[in-house]
């Protein structure tokens, strides 16, 4: 990775701005979910950087896989961490994370055989769907919607995110569909074989989108969890938020498949 590529710069930004919030206590449940939810995000850059650092061949696949996993963090906070929302409306929310993540732990445990130990889980999906029964936001959606939330399949309803997108809803998912396709047995990013490696979806390609869209993501994510936690963090200096800034833009991103574009006329 080239050393002026932005990432490198909106991870260490984010690496101080986790360093900064952890010195300040975690007073709610939304606050300590989020935290680990950027402390992951970072995580996963930090991790791309190291991967990119050129001192071995790339491995592109693995690069393509944490820019997918830093897009879903993302797409997850922008959602659970969302500003403006009602008590009731955070509370739902909340509750449908929780009520999916015992409800998943449940699931796995018991596929390992080791249901017997799992019983906070058990209570801790009994008291979210108390909470939610409670709830005016859950209880004003209709009743199948709530019966099927009720099963904990999902922790989300994005379709009440009322947020602006980072991109249009194309690109983000052929970017999805493309990163994902590097954790399946033909990746399309494989350096030297597979049907995309001659192609827009190649592994140089393929490189450079997902860098440039952990960039994004990133960054957005980082001038989120400020917006949450300011008080503890503090403020930027004046370049932390200008480059944070600079690479929440998609600018870079769509400049890139532009270019790829004209250099693939006929595909």
């Amino acid at each position: 990775m080239s050393q002026v590529h932005p990432l490198r710069r909106v991870v260490e930004i984010c690496e101080e701005v986790l360093s900064r919030a952890r010195e300040s206590s975690r007073s709610s449940a939304r606050v300590l979910y989020g935290h680990g939810l950027f402390a992951k995000a970072v995580q996963h850059g930090r991790s791309i950087v190291t991967l990119a650092s050129g001192e071995h061949e790339t491995d592109v696949g693995a690069i393509c896989v944490l820019s997918r996993c830093v897009m879903e963090v993302q797409k997850a906070a922008s959602y659970f961490l969302e500003v403006g929302l009602s008590k009731d409306e955070a509370h739902m929310r909340l509750h449908l994370f929780l009520l999916n993540h015992s409800t998943d732990l449940e699931k796995i445990h018991s596929r390992f055989s080791m249901s017997k130990s799992d019983f906070w889980h058990r209570m801790g999906r009994e008291w979210s769907l108390d909470e939610l029964a409670k709830n005016p936001v859950f209880m004003s959606l209709d009743e199948k919607h709530r019966e099927n939330l009720s099963r904990g399949k999902s922790p989300y309803l994005h379709a009440r995110y009322l947020g602006p997108r980072l991109l249009p809803l194309h690109i983000e998912s052929g970017l999805y569909t493309l990163f994902s396709h590097s954790a399946h047995s033909f990746s399309l990013g494989l350096p030297e074989v597979g049907g995309g490696a001659a192609s827009p979806a190649g592994a140089v390609n393929s490189f450079f989108l997902a860098v440039d869209s952990a960039s994004l993501h990133l960054a957005s994510f980082g001038l989120l969890y400020w917006r949450m936690r300011h008080r503890a963090i503090k403020q930027f200096l004046p370049h932390e938020r200008r480059a944070l800034e600079e690479a929440a833009s998609p600018a870079l991103l769509i400049k890139r498949l532009d270019e790829i574009r004209v250099r693939y006329p006929k595909w």
